[in-house]
């Protein structure tokens, strides 16, 4: 289990692994995959279901997909709270890194983490 801080900066373990869909009753579900297996229909429709105000931030999620974000940034009608807790829903689903997973991944299986590209526009300069 993580603990989800305001500060902890996440993203989507890949940009397609979920799908955020409005049924009636003004019910929200998040299908995701994460654990479907070879055989078909093997494993029951896999869902979570989240407050409508807290859509945008799963919508957020896919659009920063592979950025990550902080939390605290992400938008959604809910509190701070509410927001830490979906966060961790999605991390414990396996549908959500954080960039302390990303970086403990990169050591267990000895791949190099690939740097975000900065602007140079950002850079700081040199003299």
């Amino acid at each position: 289990m993580v603990e989800v801080d305001p500060d902890t900066e996440v993203r989507l373990l890949r940009g397609n692994c979920l799908r955020l869909v409005s049924e009636e009753a003004g019910l929200v579900k998040i299908y995701h995959s994460v654990e479907n297996t070879r055989e078909y229909r093997e494993v029951e429709e896999q869902f979570l279901e989240v407050e409508p105000e807290m859509a945008p931030l799963v919508e957020a999620l896919v659009q920063a997909y592979p950025r990550f974000s902080r939390v605290e940034e992400l938008p959604g009608g809910g509190g701070l709270d509410d927001k830490m807790r979906v966060a961790a829903s999605l991390w414990e689903r396996g549908l959500l890194l954080t960039r302390l997973d990303r970086g403990i991944c990169a050591l267990f299986w000895g791949f190099p983490i690939k740097q975000e590209k900065i602007p140079k526009n950002t850079m700081p300069m040199s003299h």
